[in-house]
């Protein structure tokens, strides 16, 4: 199986707009979708 997007750690779903967070903090080196950021953001 070849998977091309990768995993968000938060809603477990392959998506093409995951991005993985280099920033030093709590969520260091997860990969994290817009989605899951706007509703983190949002508090939601």
């Amino acid at each position: 199986m070849c998977t091309i997007h990768k995993k968000c750690d938060w809603c477990n779903k392959r998506k093409p707009d995951t991005v993985k967070i280099k920033l030093y903090c709590k969520y260091y080196n997860m990969c994290i979708c817009t989605d899951c950021y706007i509703k983190k953001i949002s508090g939601t």
